[in-house]
């Protein structure tokens, strides 16, 4: 007999419930929902509720509630109304539905039907909740004892695994997190859901490009958007709702550093092996592109980690590894604090500038 939030192996499954290709049955993880597709997508929602198929959710419908009372619980008939959910339950805003939290199924038994995702990060969006995000732009909002809350697919690509995975990796990151926001830029669309109101806030289809996430500014909230050999990049605004474009002298990205300075926030992009362009974030939250190109064929861009508003490379020359702190200056030159290590016998410290730096 199958249980709420666990899977068993009868072939004939109970209401809210499908049935896999493994023959077990596994509970529909959006609440409400009685008949969902192996993708955890919703196809019917239980009485006294209505599916919203843009949003995969089930929402309660008007007038079904009466008397000031605005959530409903399960089974979601006129009886269930009441003026706020119980502390075991989570108020959703946006459905308006009481949703369990006490023995909800968690991340790792979700993901375990379905081995072709992989949870790829993690992030705290609020006191109370965290923000996971795993291959083909799934996303699970989770309590503090790792419980989910609410699931959510934004792009159900059918042939998701055979476009943009290899061996079990997403061949470019097609996914995002900034802010308390989660996006998805698959099929030639960028979708971005808030998890915190739980609704959609940008849904463009059709796009020119089908975009990768090139960078994410957590600070300002911004992620960049590019394909390879096109002149243009985008980037979505998380602030604003909006998606921009510039078109760049150049067609080729390889990395992206981010540069805090007072008021101002700069982005050197690393347009080939040697060369690197700077752009500025103005007050209208455009780009500016610097009439400046720099030589940065010191920097790697492979073994570099941003941390803060300075770069550290690990390397190796002349058969010693080497750790180097990067800073910039005010006119973007580089300041190298260079410690290089000997057997793990000793280390020297050397500073160079960028111009004395040597090839």
């Amino acid at each position: 007999m199958s249980s709420q939030d666990s899977s068993t192996c009868q072939q004939s499954c109970q209401k809210g419930e499908i049935n896999d290709e493994n023959q077990q049955c596994v509970k529909c993880q959006v609440p409400g929902c009685v008949k969902c597709d192996i993708h955890q997508i919703c196809l019917q929602c239980d009485v006294n509720l209505t599916l919203n198929s843009a949003q995969n959710q089930c929402q309660l419908q008007q007038n079904i509630c009466q008397n000031n009372m605005s959530y409903i619980l399960a089974p979601y008939s006129q009886d269930q109304c009441v003026i706020s959910c119980p502390p075991s339950y989570y108020q959703n805003e946006t459905t308006k539905i009481c949703e369990k939290t006490i023995q909800c199924i968690q991340a790792n038994d979700y993901f375990m039907p379905y081995s072709d995702k992989r949870i790829k990060q993690i992030e705290q969006i609020n006191k109370n909740q965290y923000l996971v995000r795993a291959t083909h732009c799934t996303f699970l909002l989770m309590d503090n004892n790792l419980n989910i809350i609410s699931v959510q697919i934004l792009q159900n690509m059918p042939n998701f695994y055979s476009e943009y995975m290899f061996f079990g990796e997403e061949m470019l990151q097609k996914s995002f997190i900034v802010g308390s926001f989660g996006g998805c830029t698959a099929d030639n669309s960028l979708v971005v859901f808030d998890f915190e109101t739980m609704n959609v806030v940008f849904n463009q289809t059709n796009l020119a490009y089908d975009q990768n996430v090139q960078y994410i500014d957590q600070a300002n909230q911004i992620v960049f958007l590019g394909f390879n050999e096109i002149y243009d990049i985008f980037w979505y605004d998380a602030l604003n709702y909006n998606l921009n474009k510039q078109t760049l002298p150049y067609n080729f990205l390889i990395k992206f550093i981010q540069i805090e300075k007072k008021t101002k926030t700069n982005y050197i992009i690393q347009i080939d092996f040697v060369n690197s362009m700077i752009m500025e974030l103005q007050e209208d939250r455009s780009l500016a592109i610097l009439n400046k190109t720099l030589n940065y064929s010191s920097i790697s861009s492979l073994q570099v980690q941003q941390k803060q508003d300075f770069l550290i490379q690990i390397g190796q020359i002349h058969g010693l590894a080497q750790v180097q702190k990067i800073q910039f200056d005010n006119d973007f030159n580089l300041q190298i604090q260079s410690v290089e290590l000997l057997n793990n016998s000793y280390s020297r410290i050397v500073y160079y500038s960028k111009n004395s730096y040597p090839k």
